[in-house]
């Protein structure tokens, strides 16, 4: 424990460390502008013709399909066009870097401004995509920018047409690979502050006192006081550098990605957590002097966490509203009563309703909510994974992977119900699998109803794995007394209800709010996907006009009566392995990579579960999936199966820090060995490392 004197010192650095904080936050140092929007993108991997977000582009000429892109060999040419909409304020920027088609560089707009010798781009532009005109000169593939708003005044649209011709080089080298070419229309400048990165500022100082402290060391004032002098050195110099380079390819960086520089506070930070960290693994901080160190972890895991969400929701700040987001917003606004919330789940509505009618109805207060609700379920996720196992290191690392997860970043900014259900299952699973002697059968009822109510009401197929999970909780915690349990079975009856009735009421359907999903997955699968005719399936022209077309569907009329027992064995088999055993992009929504080191560590954590005593997280998983691995194999955002991410990532966390701790206890031997070669005990020694609880 802190003496008197140390926490007035730790006080005074406080105060110094806030007052540095917010002069370098007032002197723009912690600033970052975004001032572009790529608004058409080509990538070599497509066919010949490529929709993305609203914008057509097509390619014509001697181009040939490669597994990087499209490739020109040496004397050919071929043309890329592409139709962009402009805005008013819209200039148009034209950017190209390339390469040639060895391992070394390729064509890339992450190029850094390589150069690709003998080739040269012809730029066109039209406005009614028929006439084209010609730029005056022709441009090398060494990442420069062409502002074309001169040519394009007052349109709506403009056709741009790439010439790309290789006369130039020489016969017998190899094939020119273009893997991305974008578009870009440059907009007024977006400025932030990145409020949650200065909190690093003071925390770092704290905590290197704090490390100083622990090791007994003297002049602890001074070493805290020059880490601060230090950052804010680093700060300022790095924003010097990021404004003054003269490196012709900077333009891009910054008004792509912004000015950000929270890595390289982060750093520091960690450095010193870990130097506790080791202190406390090795048994010479125990007990209560481990309680500072978990609070600062956690605040510096939040305050990273936030910043990276912070500049995901600048860079889409400007940008509409996705649909289904849009409708949530209009049916909050409209709703007559709480259940009046057409064949949605009533749950998200009231919160867009609560959070809205305070804040606003515009898309950046509708994208913030979505923000607070990412810091939620990782919170959630800290909570429930450090009590399961008793390690608070097992929860922090949950908790960092998931922030630094860069779908659930880009996730957390588009105003959808994940995050909020996510949330609300892993209170569900706190109640149910963790233990909590010091809360009685009671509490523990009561918490179980609000949580399973929240659960069910954000999406009403929760059911399928919520009455299972009430079962579980009777037989491990209530002990069998029924009566506990019917406090959250007649809750979550009691305000199901009314959804229920309104179903029926306005659909005919009670469970219509779950059927008509079930209707859009028979549709695709069938209409799309098969092309095969069904029952109650619409033609490829109706499914085209609304997805959701013909009469609703039975989840279990869906998956028993229109496949068969084997088709739904094969199927769901190969969704298991896509989302929770294979390195795909399933598997990095649900772990944050997709690493060959981190993919052995998953791999290492799930046996080493399986065989312990946490293998029930194995069937929880399983459990609230249900037949979402069957419904994977078909054309499924991967946001659907973002609510097993907490449990995933555990499953790679238990890995990761199995092989810590064999490392540890390795090199632990190793240096006793050395020093004590009859084997005398040390205070660190491995025994105590292996019965260490963070």
């Amino acid at each position: 424990m802190l003496t008197e004197r140390q926490k007035y010192e730790l006080a005074c650095l406080a105060v110094l460390a806030v007052v540095t904080a917010v002069a370098l936050v007032a002197g723009g140092h912690f600033d970052f502008t975004i001032s572009t929007r790529p608004v058409a993108f080509i990538d070599g991997s497509c066919g010949p013709r490529l929709w993305s977000n609203g914008f057509e582009c097509q390619r014509e000429g001697e181009w040939e399909v490669s597994q990087t892109g499209w490739a020109l060999k040496p004397g050919q040419s071929g043309e890329v066009l592409a139709k962009v909409a402009l805005t008013p304020e819209s200039g148009l920027t034209r950017l190209l870097a390339g390469g040639r088609a060895d391992r070394h560089a390729r064509l890339s707009l992450s190029a850094s401004g390589v150069a690709a010798p003998g080739v040269l781009v012809e730029v066109s532009l039209s406005a009614d995509g028929r006439s084209f005109t010609p730029l005056d000169q022709r441009l090398p593939l060494d990442g420069s920018k062409v502002p074309l708003a001169a040519l394009t005044d007052g349109q709506d649209w403009v056709w741009i047409k790439l010439k790309i011709a290789g006369e130039g080089a020489a016969r017998g080298t190899p094939s020119i690979v273009f893997s991305r070419i974008r578009v870009i229309a440059t907009k007024t400048p977006l400025s932030f502050h990145n409020l949650a990165i200065p909190a690093l500022l003071v925390l770092t100082p704290l905590l290197a006192y704090c490390v100083r402290i622990e090791a007994e060391s003297k002049w602890a004032v001074p070493y805290a006081l020059g880490v601060l002098c230090g950052l804010a050195l680093l700060v300022v110099a790095i924003t010097w550098t990021w404004t003054f380079s003269d490196d012709p390819i900077r333009w891009w960086e910054l008004t792509t990605d912004g000015a950000e520089r929270d890595g390289y506070l982060f750093v520091p930070y960690l450095v010193l957590l870990a130097l506790l960290g080791l202190r406390s693994w090795s048994g010479q901080l125990t007990g209560k002097r481990v309680v500072p160190w978990v609070g600062f972890a956690l605040a510096g895991i939040f305050a990273w966490g936030l910043s990276r969400r912070i500049v995901a929701f600048a860079h889409v700040v400007d940008q509409v509203l996705e649909s289904d987001v849009v409708g949530y917003r209009e049916i909050a606004r409209g709703a007559a009563s709480p259940y009046d919330t057409h064949f949605r789940e009533p749950l998200w509505i009231w919160i867009n309703t609560g959070w809205l009618t305070v804040v606003g109805w515009d898309a950046p207060q509708v994208r913030i909510l979505s923000l607070i609700m990412s810091l939620i379920m990782v919170g959630a996720a800290y909570k429930v994974f450090r009590d399961y196992t008793g390690r608070p290191l097992i929860g922090g690392l949950v908790a960092v992977l998931l922030f630094m997860n860069p779908y659930l970043i880009r996730l957390s900014v588009r105003g959808f119900r994940e995050e909020a259900y996510t949330a609300a299952l892993l209170a569900l699973v706190y109640f149910v699998l963790v233990p909590t002697p010091k809360m009685s059968p009671r509490s523990q009822a009561i918490g179980l109803a609000l949580a399973g109510a929240a659960v069910q009401l954000l999406r009403f197929n929760s059911y399928v794995f919520l009455v299972p999970l009430l079962l579980v909780w009777a037989w491990k915690k209530a002990n069998g007394r029924w009566g506990y349990v019917a406090v959250p079975v007649l809750f979550i009856l009691a305000v199901s209800a009314p959804h229920i009735v309104h179903n029926y009421q306005a659909y005919g359907d009670p469970l219509y709010s779950v059927n008509m999903l079930v209707s859009w997955f028979r549709n695709y699968e069938f209409s799309v996907a098969k092309g095969l005719p069904c029952e109650g399936c619409p033609s490829g022209e109706e499914y085209f006009v609304t997805s959701y077309a013909g009469p609703p569907v039975t989840p279990f009329q869906y998956l028993f009566g229109m496949h068969s027992l084997g088709e739904l064995a094969v199927t769901t088999l190969k969704g298991y392995w896509k989302i929770y055993l294979a390195p795909t992009d399933w598997f990095a929504v649900q772990t944050g990579t997709r690493s060959l080191a981190g993919y052995a560590l998953y791999l290492l954590g799930l046996g080493l579960i399986l065989a312990s005593r946490y293998r029930e997280m194995i069937a929880l998983i399983m459990l609230v999936a249900n037949f979402l691995p069957f419904l994977s194999t078909y054309n499924l955002e991967y946001r659907v199966a973002v609510y097993t991410a907490p449990f995933a990532t555990f499953i790679l966390v238990y890995g990761m820090v199995w092989a810590f701790d064999r490392i540890l206890q390795w090199g632990h031997r190793s240096v006793r060995s050395r020093l004590s070669p009859q084997g005398a005990p040390r205070p660190w020694a491995v025994e105590r490392v292996a019965g260490a609880r963070w």
